[in-house]
């Protein structure tokens, strides 16, 4: 028995512990398979991102731009194109490849609407969404098509979208990417990186985690979306369109050449008030004999240096309107003389620097509301009066403030009913994560468009329109039309007593021809038409018609009381279609490839012409006109009055 019972121990016991270390190679198995080292093999059940190419071979995690969606994968699978992965071992492609981003769904967004300053659509259009069965790889992979944008590495999302220097993005939550009005006011980026790091340093705050996007796009003399608007304390130059510190070096020298640039213009302006107030005054003392004496030169002197003035304002207008629909300015030299001239627009808020003067700035809306209600406060004291005087025998039209009223219409209502159109005009951005658009006032960016404020101001600028550009034309037809008779058989350019006060309007042209005065005014009101004309091309032929339109009715009608007049018309108008082919020009010379710099020389040469033009028909106007009679009396037996 001893020797059976020692038999079966040695039998028993090497089965026993061949058992027990059999358990323990199952429970290491067991908890192998619950974090398999790379060692295993494709036994042992490689988990998701990783793959083992055979029998005891190891579980090696997938290389970036491969991905295993499944476990016990034998090989990593390619990402199909643009996808690709955030890192190794991943299992579905999660990023996207260079020239593309990922954005935050499956169909790419925004939902509705458009995306592209370039206006081509909706962003979908351009995204490669996931077209597995279960959605493996997540949200669509979308080009980077639009300018400005930069997709230049691998795993590009839509946060980290690079924005280049001289573009704008209102969000992270956007692909949308807009061209900045001036070049150097959107720093892009990597400036602006560096800028709120260092704004940061010094407050002591945080490193930023984030991408920078919006206003911290902007240079720092820039503020506001697109950066439209001039940080406070710093104003915008007229010429090359950039905010300058109020206080800096540069707004000094502006100063001190802006003494030698504009003088001789305000000098023109002086010249130009002074000789019409001599024609509303001229029954004063000494200004009545000096009146007597030189009537007829400072008439004819008066006339043609207000068709230089309507003439400059209105080529200056027309760059603005061309500027406000995303055109271009006029080619330089020529861009420097108009800079120049843009004092007689009459914009005092541009002219006198007023964001100097007041530190925070001025708003569109402020300076709308203060261009409309001042002409419209002093014509409502002024007509206070005039009735007051009817009430004790006098006459309505009349009195010298009569005539300085009209006049300060003549000269501003340009650039006031430019300013009015300008309401209407906004642009819808992209903003919020799920496509939401947001509405911004063109004229300053900062504005919304959709709120009750606005609302407020587009029923103001209603009323104002009613007022200023068709308003002050019809009442001054009507005027006109209701004295026609009188002026008709006037017989001299300012008539009698009764048409004293209105001869303000009618005295540059002969009798039959009075309506000119209105037609006149509805060319210089063109570029308020061409500010609310949202296609370029319509734009431009509305001006040309216009222009082309009034030279020819000049030509055929010659309509000026004094010849010398009717040539310098004649040779304005033409000046003034030239300005608007130099401004079509420069709006398409990139895509035709045009140079466009001769024609601003000879725009500019022009210029020197006109004026010497001028001078030439002030000294010799009286040969000139005794010339001109002497032709119609040969031809029709008739001649018109000098």
């Amino acid at each position: 028995m001893a020797r059976g019972t020692t038999a079966i121990s040695a039998t028993i016991i090497p089965f026993k512990n061949h058992y027990q270390g059999a358990q323990r190679s199952s429970r290491r198995a067991t908890s192998s398979r619950a974090h398999p080292p790379p060692s295993l093999s494709r036994c042992t059940a490689c988990p998701t991102g990783r793959a083992s190419a055979g029998e005891g071979a190891a579980c090696d995690k997938c290389d970036e731009g491969k991905y295993a969606a499944r476990k016990r994968s034998s090989a990593c699978a390619s990402c199909p194109t643009p996808r690709w992965t955030s890192g190794r071992g991943s299992d579905r492609c999660d990023a996207c490849q260079i020239d593309y981003y990922l954005t935050n769904s499956k169909e790419g967004r925004p939902r509705k609407g458009t995306w592209g300053g370039n206006g081509q659509g909706r962003e979908r259009d351009y995204c490669t969404p996931d077209e597995t069965a279960n959605g493996t790889h997540g949200n669509a992979c979308c080009e980077c098509v639009e300018p400005g944008a930069l997709c230049d590495k691998r795993k590009t999302t839509l946060e980290t979208m690079v924005i280049e220097e001289g573009w704008y993005r209102h969000s992270p939550y956007t692909a949308q990417v807009l061209e900045c009005e001036h070049e150097h006011a959107c720093v892009g980026t990597m400036r602006a990186q560096e800028q709120v790091l260092n704004d940061k340093a010094e407050e002591g705050a945080a490193p930023m985690n984030t991408s920078v996007t919006g206003y911290s796009l902007c240079n720092h003399q820039y503020a506001g979306p697109l950066c439209s608007r001039c940080a406070p304390e710093h104003y915008r130059d007229g010429l090359t369109r950039e905010c300058v510190s109020c206080d800096s070096a540069r707004a000094a020298e502006q100063s001190a050449s802006a003494s030698k640039e504009v003088l001789p213009i305000v000098a023109c302006i002086v010249l130009v008030v002074v000789l019409l107030v001599a024609v509303a005054v001229r029954s004063f003392g000494r200004i009545r004999d000096f009146w007597t004496r030189n009537e007829e030169r400072i008439m004819i002197g008066s006339q043609h240096l207000t068709i230089m003035v309507v003439t400059f304002q209105l080529i200056a207008n027309l760059q603005t309107a061309i500027l406000f629909q995303g055109g271009a300015v006029y080619p330089e030299p020529f861009a420097s003389v108009v800079r120049l001239s843009e004092v007689l627009t009459l914009d005092i808020f541009a002219v006198f620097r007023m964001d100097c003067v007041v530190k925070t700035g001025i708003s569109f809306v402020s300076k709308l509301y203060g261009t409309t209600l001042t002409t419209i406060i002093i014509t409502f004291i002024l007509m206070i009066v005039r009735m007051t005087r009817v009430l004790y025998g006098g006459r309505f039209w009349a009195g010298e403030m009569m005539k300085v009223l009209f006049m300060m219409i003549y000269f501003t209502i340009p650039a006031t009913s430019m300013m009015i159109a300008k309401v209407w005009q906004c642009d819808s951005f992209v903003e919020g994560a799920e496509g939401e658009t947001k509405s911004f006032m063109r004229a300053d960016l900062t504005l919304s468009c959709d709120n009750a404020s606005y609302r407020f101001l587009t029923g103001y600028a209603r009323l104002q329109i009613l007022i200023f550009p068709i308003g002050v034309p019809l009442a001054g037809f009507l005027l006109l039309w209701s004295r026609r008779r009188e002026i008709e058989n006037r017989e001299t350019r300012m008539g009698g007593k009764d048409l004293n006060v209105i001869a303000t309007v009618f005295r540059f042209y002969v009798q039959e021809h009075w309506y000119m005065a209105v037609c006149d005014l509805v060319r210089r009101l063109t570029p308020a038409l061409m500010v609310a004309i949202e296609d370029r091309f319509v734009q431009f032929m509305t001006g040309l018609v216009v222009s082309i339109g009034f030279v020819v009715l000049w030509r055929e009608t010659s309509p000026a009381w004094d010849s010398s007049s009717d040539r310098l018309g004649y040779a304005a108008g033409w000046f003034v279609v030239l300005c608007i082919f130099a401004l079509l020009f420069a709006s398409i010379r990139e895509d035709l490839d045009i140079d466009v710099e001769a024609l601003a020389v000879f725009l500019v040469v022009a210029i020197g012409g006109i004026l010497a033009f001028i001078l030439y028909l002030t000294v010799r106007h009286d040969k000139i006109d005794g010339d001109v009679a002497e032709d119609k009396a040969g031809d029709s037996g008739a001649g018109r009055s000098g």
